[in-house]
């Protein structure tokens, strides 16, 4: 995961820091509650070959709403910094 410093690896141990995001983002307990069904929701999909969407704990219209909410507070977060996008 591609955290605030920058590091990125594809160990499996980085697969445990979903909630290693910046207090200060705007609704973080949902982002992080989210980010964690995803992951639950790729398992499924690598290693359930019969699943279907209705399996997903993210049905595919609500996983694009929160990652565009998801988006737009990483991105007002990053300008409060000082980032420009």
């Amino acid at each position: 995961m591609l955290k605030i410093n920058g590091h990125f690896s594809q160990d499996v141990s980085d697969h445990g820091t979903a909630g290693d995001i910046p207090n200060e983002l705007s609704n973080r307990e949902a982002h992080i509650n989210f980010l964690r069904s995803l992951r639950e929701d790729r398992n499924l999909a690598d290693y359930t070959h019969g699943a279907s969407e209705s399996n997903l704990v993210n049905p595919v219209s609500s996983a694009f709403q929160a990652a565009e909410k998801f988006i737009a507070d990483c991105q007002t977060l990053l300008t409060s910094r000082g980032v420009i996008l």
